[in-house]
């Protein structure tokens, strides 16, 4: 059979989210398939070259823009690709080989006030909808999700594979004397703390995690300490305003956006991790935390339930008194949190990044008939 040419959009490699999943795809696509012909489109300067059989495609575009919808499809055509991969929902009418999409939630439609104007409410719609539409394959992260794109973007179940993300090697369970050494170095911090990693997006509901940690606070008898890993540049000042309103600037460290080789001593080192979402596609801190030994509390909601399993202890992630009774029952109780510590490891474990690429290609071959 003839190699396939597959295209790959990887101009949000440097992104959190996205570019975690772009960055261990690629890598790992690298080590299932040696035959077929990848194109990765992004920066070269952000962008490795996984293998011999991968050729890095300048590609420039302004993400989010016409620009985009037209230079993207060029590509493709220039480079005589079979089937391109948007790891975005923002693709383009112009079709010029077989497309699959990955839409990883659909919290854009959800949650509009997240947008930051009104153009970029309607861009997302209208290219969610379009998504829906020229995708000869969609690919998301979990079975809450896939719910969600079928009824929502009304997409035949058939067309919508559910790949979970991986979980990478380099988080695991770190010595304790290495922890305490790096944290002081890096960041001035040691254990014992709450940790939360993430965006400070609204819908991640951090407001109403540090309104538990004032109700944790009264609980405890004393103060603990809650370090938040990540950034928005318009939700971090009304963060740090409530702190600053509540008197708990001696309890919360913001460290602001960590990179992403310095999470593991970051997770290593808490007490606990606490997510307290409103909303996810997947949700993978809570994946990474578990990987590391770290307990892990979590908002309720159907896809972390799908994702921890029996790893994790819930709440409502509307209740912060609730949340904090949640909190405190397991840094108080060491039989409870070395549970999870077992649990969390176990479930962890069941999430390969290497297990995502062969399903991805597997998608990639049914778009393209050769299965």
């Amino acid at each position: 059979m003839t190699p396939a040419r597959i295209g790959i959009d990887c101009r949000k490699i440097l992104d959190y989210g996205i570019g975690t999943i772009t960055s261990n795809l690629i890598e790992n696509l690298a080590l299932v398939d040696a035959e077929d012909e990848f194109f990765l489109l992004g920066d070269p300067a952000q962008i490795e070259r996984p293998g011999p059989n991968f050729t890095i495609v300048e590609e420039k575009a302004k993400r989010y823009s016409i620009s985009e919808s037209i230079r993207v499809p060029r590509k493709a055509t220039k480079f005589q690709v079979d089937l391109l991969h948007w790891l975005h929902y923002a693709s383009s009418p112009i079709k010029p080989c077989r497309y699959v999409i990955s839409i990883h939630d659909i919290n854009h439609l959800r949650f509009p006030e997240l947008l930051p104007s009104t153009t970029a409410r309607l861009y997302a719609k209208s290219m969610l909808r379009l998504a829906a539409r020229v995708a000869d394959r969609i690919i998301t992260a979990s079975n809450a999700s896939k719910i969600e794109i079928v009824e929502r973007l009304n997409v035949p179940e058939e067309k919508v594979s559910v790949i979970y993300n991986g979980v990478a090697e380099t988080f695991k369970p770190l010595p304790a004397d290495e922890v305490v050494e790096r944290l002081e170095a890096d960041y001035e911090i040691r254990p014992p703390y709450i940790l939360y990693v993430g965006s400070l997006r609204e819908h991640k509901n951090v407001a109403r995690l540090l309104k538990a940690l004032s109700n944790l606070n009264v609980m405890l008898g004393r103060d603990q300490t809650l370090v938040i890993a990540g950034d928005h540049p318009r939700q971090r000042p009304v963060l740090e305003r409530y702190v600053e309103q509540n008197h708990l600037g001696r309890s919360v460290r913001f460290l602001g956006a960590v990179p992403h080789e310095k999470l593991p001593i970051l997770y290593s080192g808490a007490s606990i991790f606490v997510f307290p979402t409103l909303y996810e596609g997947f949700g993978l801190p809570v994946l990474e935390a578990m990987a590391c030994g770290t307990p892990v509390c979590a908002s309720g909601i159907p896809v972390l339930r799908e994702v921890a399993g029996d790893a994790a202890v819930f709440f409502d992630p509307k209740d912060a008194h609730r949340m904090a009774e949640v909190i405190a029952a397991v840094l108080a109780n060491r039989d409870i949190s070395a549970d999870l510590v077992h649990k969390g490891l176990k479930r962890a474990s069941d999430f390969s990044w290497t297990r995502t690429a062969e399903q991805t290609l597997a998608v990639y071959r049914d778009a393209l008939g050769r299965v």
